[in-house]
This record gives C-alpha cells, structure tokens and sequence, in this order.
C-alpha cells in the first residue's frame, strides 16, 4: 500500500500533517531549496513535540554545499527522525562524489537512516544519473531511494522520465531491499499515473499548500490528498 509523505517547515504544519493523518512528516524548509535544510531548533521541537508516534523524516541540503558544520550538525539529529537525505546537485563532476556521500552519511546517529536521492532531471541539476545513485545506495546503508526533480519550475517527475523508467528504478530499488519514495511536483492530475508504479511512498509538498511550495500548509488539500492516496 502506498502512503503519504508531507514535507513541513514547522512545528505548527508538522501538527497539521499529523492531524490529517500523514504517515511520514518530511522537515523541509522549501524556500532554501528542493532539500533545504530546516534549524536544528524546529528538528528539536518537532521531534519533542511530535515522536516517535508520528515517524519523522529530514532533508539535509546538498552534498555539493556541505561543510564541517554540516556534519556537526547531523551527529545531532533528533532522536525521532529515523530518515534523512542529502541531494546530489553538481556532483556529476565530482570524481569523489561517492566517497564524499559515505563519508556525509557516516555522520548519521544510529536511530537514522540514510536515503538516497536520484533527480528525475539528474542532467540540469548536474547530478549523478539516477542508475549511478541507486547502485551506491545499497553499499552505502541506505534505507530507501527517494526520485525527486531538482528544479520546481519545469514539470513534474514525468516530465522527465517516462513511467516505464520509472518503473524500472522502483523496481531495481525493492529488489535492492530499498523502500520506495516518488516526488516531484505531484498533483492531483497525476497521481493515479504516480499510485499506478506502487511507491512506498507519494511526497509532496507544493500540492498541499496554499499558494507556492514556500506558502504555508493547506488543510483541506492535505484532506484531499489523503484520501486520494491512502484508502
């Protein structure tokens, strides 16, 4: 069965997604980018507020922006966040790119597991290709593949890979013993097409909110969705 996962930026949005029923809340501040990262105090607040009843997920920016404090950072990630991401944007022309990833999730706590991340437009955002990033995922511990696009202004996910190559990843992913994650600007319209390849999950974020991705939750659209996804 697939389930929903909502990206928030709050401790008050992470209370409206649990109160709609959202099976994974995703921390997220959206105005920092596709995976920007939210303070360490909301993680803290949302985690005490909120775990480990509602599972809590977390995206941790980009592994092409990440420094000494970034690490320092995810040695302190909150107790009830039990998955966390880092985005591979200009990595493509990293030599290095798969040993500066291990060494990044390295730094997880015990309690949290990495996700890999493969960008549907894996080319604009100068990213490795999604095969490349799903044959690291499993050598590296990974929990789970997450395919996401990069940039929210060109389409969503099937703009830019077919539903047979999507398919196909999904499925090279759950034989890899990997949870499955789909995203990238999903709407209503196309959320039959999305339920149709059986993700673990469906994530969104822009589709439940009021105006723009960087606009605050809508509860009635998070309504809608969970009962579009979760039956």
């Amino acid at each position: 069965m697939t389930r929903l996962l909502v990206s928030v930026r709050s401790l008050d949005e992470a209370r409206l997604a649990a109160a709609a029923g959202v099976d994974l809340i995703d921390l997220k501040e959206p105005r920092q980018g596709p995976l920007g990262r939210v303070t360490l105090d909301v993680a803290l607040e949302v985690s005490r507020d909120l775990a480990p009843a509602n599972p809590l997920s977390m995206a941790l920016g980009e592994l092409a922006d990440w420094t000494p404090s970034d690490c320092d950072f995810c040695r302190q990630i909150p107790p009830g966040v039990v998955y966390a991401k880092i985005g591979l944007a200009r990595c493509a022309g990293l030599a290095d790119w798969r040993s500066l990833w291990q060494r990044a999730i390295a730094t997880f706590p015990s309690h949290c597991q990495p996700v890999a991340v493969a960008y549907a437009d894996w080319q604009t955002a100068a990213a490795p290709e999604p095969d490349a990033v799903l044959d690291e995922a499993a050598g590296n511990g990974c929990r789970a593949l997450l395919i996401d696009t990069w940039r929210k202004d060109a389409g969503d996910v099937f703009a830019h890979l077919s539903v047979t190559r999507l398919r196909d990843l999904l499925d090279c992913a759950r034989d890899s013993g990997l949870l499955t994650v789909l995203a990238g600007s999903l709407s209503l319209a196309s959320v039959e097409r999305a339920l149709s390849l059986s993700p673990d999950y469906l994530a969104v974020r822009g589709a439940v909110c009021e105006g723009a991705r960087d606009a605050d939750l809508c509860p009635a659209k998070l309504a809608r969705w969970r009962m579009r996804v979760v039956v």
